[in-house]
């Protein structure tokens, strides 16, 4: 892959990231599918990154359904057999976290191939994204917004042969 200077890399369009990050995704997880979609809206840009499917299981049920025990959130036990889960991208600096639940993110508790995959996804992500916000002022300043998931809301996670 070609060497990108930061303007060339922040001057692309989301479109060509979008597909930039497909073929990265396909090279280094072969046995996995993504769905990579970009969103354009006022003022904004956003890549939305879902797994698909992989070879390996998304999320740790049992540890999901003892994280929401201890946070008392038991009305949702159901929905860990959905298939699908929004992950929280700042919380893919540490697998082991401090309450206890390995690969813990969003409130579901990821395998660690999950987290694995997910986190080197944010990493090749990162690499066209720049973040000069500052939430204390309310300010936010990116070259596009980033969402990843687990499975779709109308497609869950499958684990694939």
């Amino acid at each position: 892959m070609k060497t990108l200077t930061k303007r060339e890399k922040y001057t692309m369009d989301i479109s060509d990231i979008a597909k930039d990050i497909r073929k990265q995704l396909k090279h280094k997880f072969p046995k996995c599918k993504f769905s990579v979609r970009i969103e354009r809206f006022s003022m904004g840009q956003a890549i939305d990154i879902h797994l698909i499917s992989a070879p390996f299981e998304a999320i740790n049920k049992e540890e999901t359904i003892r994280f929401m025990e201890y946070r008392g959130n038991t009305q949702y036990i159901d929905s860990v057999n959905w298939g699908n889960a929004q992950l929280n991208e700042y919380q893919f600096d540490d697998f082991d976290n401090h309450l206890g639940f390995p690969g813990l993110n969003n409130g579901t508790v990821l395998t660690w191939a999950a987290w694995q995959t997910m986190k080197t996804a944010k990493d090749i992500i990162d690499f066209y994204n720049f973040d000069e916000s500052d939430t204390q002022t309310d300010y936010f300043h990116v070259n596009f917004y980033t969402h990843y998931q687990i499975g779709k809301w109308d497609k869950p996670f499958v684990v694939n042969a």
